[in-house]
């Protein structure tokens, strides 16, 4: 068996160069044809329709969905403080989070 580093495609360029008027009308077409479809080219945002519905990572995704809820509509409450690493600070972060959590609709 004969080893090359190209992996066997050094083959299609000497087939480039030996019919170079085919290969440049195969490349032509090609352009041609994807510039025909390039208007059907659509994405609704749903990454999940790749994916087959038999497969496990399908229905693992699945499990997790029904499992846990969207964070999606969650917020981030981003706290700035000067002295954010003494113990008074840090006590009055946990309160504020303890009153969040206790709130109702969080």
């Amino acid at each position: 068996m004969k080893w090359s580093l190209g992996f066997g495609l050094e083959n299609l360029g000497l087939l480039v160069l030996r019919f170079p008027r085919l290969s440049t009308l195969l490349v032509m077409l090609s352009i041609v044809v994807s510039a025909v479809f390039i208007p059907r080219i659509g994405f609704d945002g749903n990454v999940v329709n790749v994916l087959d519905t038999r497969s496990t990572a399908f229905k693992d995704f699945v499990k997790q969905v029904t499992k846990f809820h969207s964070f999606s509509s969650d917020i981030v409450i981003i706290a700035k403080n000067e002295n954010l690493i003494t113990a008074e600070t840090f006590e009055e972060m946990r309160n504020m989070h303890l009153d969040l959590t206790l709130e109702d609709g969080v």
